[in-house]
Order: structure tokens, then sequence, then C-alpha cells
């Protein structure tokens, strides 16, 4: 079998077999192959273009970043599942058919949790200090071989 593609009327279809009254007939299949075409739209906000945002095609695994202008290019099937992320705005996912004309993104606050900020100098020295004085104390007590008693 022979899994190259042609084309028909401008559309793309697989050499595959096609059953018809029980005899394998070679022909084009009757849905088309899915194509890719190049979508290009532009990224704003409340206060205009965005640049930077990273414009990735999850199905495809390729992507592309908005230059300053808040615009980009991408090649996508209509179908594909296209991410828009940045770090400053909440995240978008939309299908590559609904890429059109201007896409606005929203702002979103990151909140970090807490962190505390401690010395390790005093941790260190205090973990010296104990160390010392475990070690005199074993000294101190130690019980020689002439004191023990059996």
């Amino acid at each position: 079998m022979n899994n190259s593609n042609f084309i028909l009327d401008g559309q793309i279809f697989n050499d595959l077999p096609v059953v018809k009254d029980e005899h394998i007939v070679k022909g084009p299949p009757k849905v088309p192959i899915s194509t890719t075409s190049i979508k290009q739209a532009m990224i704003y906000d409340e206060l205009g273009a965005v640049p930077d945002v990273h414009i990735f095609n999850k199905t495809k695994g390729t992507g592309t970043i908005t230059n300053i202008n808040g615009a980009f290019k991408i090649e996508a099937s209509e179908n594909d599942i296209i991410e828009i992320t940045h770090q400053s705005y909440a995240t978008k996912v939309v299908k590559a058919s609904e890429i059109k004309g201007l896409m606005m993104i929203v702002q979103s606050s990151n909140v970090l949790d807490s962190v505390h900020v401690t010395s390790r100098k005093g941790k260190i020295k205090m973990f010296l200090l104990l160390l010392a004085l475990g070690t005199a104390g074993y000294f101190m007590f130690k019980e020689t071989p002439e004191k023990a008693i059996l």
C-alpha cells in the first residue's frame, strides 16, 4: 500500500484504499486530511499591543513570540490547540480556528508565598557551641578503665 498524499481540487488526500461493494478500490477518501496554514493575529490588552507573549501550538509542539507590536504568525491546523502565555497575564487556550485579527489578554496578579529569611551564621554558631559543649561534657564525665566498676 502506498502512503503518499495527492491533491485533488486544492485538497490533500491520502492514497488509502476505499471499500466499495466488498472490493478494494484505490481512490481518494471522502474526508480530506487536515491542512496547515499560517495563523496570524495581534495580542493586546487594555493599554495596547503586548510584546513578548508566548504563542505555543500544543498539538504540534511549536511556538513563537509576539513582536514589539504584539503581532505573531504560527503554523497550525484548524483544530490545533494554541496556548497564549505571558508572565503578567492570565493564560489563554484557544483552537487555531479562533485566531483572527486582534486577541485580547487579561492581566493577572501573581502572588507568591511568603518567604522567611534567616541567617545561617547563627545556626552554625549554635551548632558549633553545642558540639563543643557535648565534646567537653563527654570528656569530663568519661569513665576511665581504672574507675570502672564491674
